[in-house]
């Protein structure tokens, strides 16, 4: 009751009516359940933001690479097989992997946020690439097989490879990013739960004891009167019931 007493805002209370106290108690309560929601909803929109990046950019970056990798080995072999069959159908299929290659880099590009992506560069050799296999179309054709061998062992053999160290790096980096997301999520998540169930703890602690002093406030005065209509039944009606309130 003492400590109550001491936890009463004396000069707030004095300037408001029963009512405007009885509101008080409870805005406080709501204040504190607005704190919490408002802290949770900010905590799951970090997740969800997490979460739509590893879905719409990480995975399908990935998944893209990794696509992108087989359709080149797929053309690497079948340029091989050319050189050494001097099949046209080697190229049909050579052609068809490379269609595969570019479905994936369109997808890469319309990707969001995709500025961070070497895609420029890809583009720029991958184009050099399927030139120096034209080149060596041509000079098969033209009865130049020791020529286009060495376009083969040479130039295209360098094009690829630096094309799959790119596309290796890309899709390393797109994982890395993706468990780096994961971690930061599964922080978030127990962070947000250990918060958010202290602020709830607090609020309930909070706005309990603001109830009570409310309700002891009152309750004290209309004690006080009580005790005061006893002394003026018995006749003292010079009782003062040192109520210091000027509300009802």
């Amino acid at each position: 009751s003492t400590l109550l007493e001491k936890l009463i805002p004396k000069e707030l209370f004095s300037k408001l009516d029963i009512a405007s106290k009885m509101l008080l108690g409870y805005m406080i309560l709501v204040l504190l359940t607005m704190v919490v929601i408002i802290y949770a909803l900010v905590s799951l929109q970090r997740l969800n933001s997490l979460n739509s990046r590893i879905v719409t950019v990480d995975v399908p970056v990935q998944a893209a690479a990794e696509k992108m990798r087989e359709a080149l080995i797929g053309q690497d072999t079948y340029e091989k097989r050319y050189i050494i069959l001097n099949s046209p159908d080697m190229r049909i299929l050579f052609l068809k992997r490379g269609e595969e290659f570019q479905h994936w880099m369109d997808v890469l590009q319309k990707l969001p946020d995709n500025q961070h992506l070497p895609l420029s560069q890809i583009v720029g050799l991958y184009q050099e690439y399927t030139d120096l296999f034209e080149k060596e179309v041509t000079m098969l054709r033209s009865g130049k097989r020791e020529g286009a061998a060495r376009i083969s062992n040479g130039q295209i053999k360098k094009k690829s490879e630096k094309i799959m160290e790119i596309l290796f790096q890309m899709s390393a980096s797109a994982n890395s990013a993706r468990d780096d997301k994961m971690q930061r999520i599964s922080f978030i998540g127990k962070s947000a739960f250990l918060m958010t169930a202290l602020l709830s703890i607090l609020s309930v602690i909070l706005g309990v004891i603001g109830s009570l002093v409310v309700t002891h406030h009152i309750s004290s005065s209309m004690k006080k009167l009580s005790v005061a209509t006893g002394q003026i039944a018995v006749g003292n009606f010079d009782y003062d019931p040192q109520i210091k309130s000027r509300d009802e």
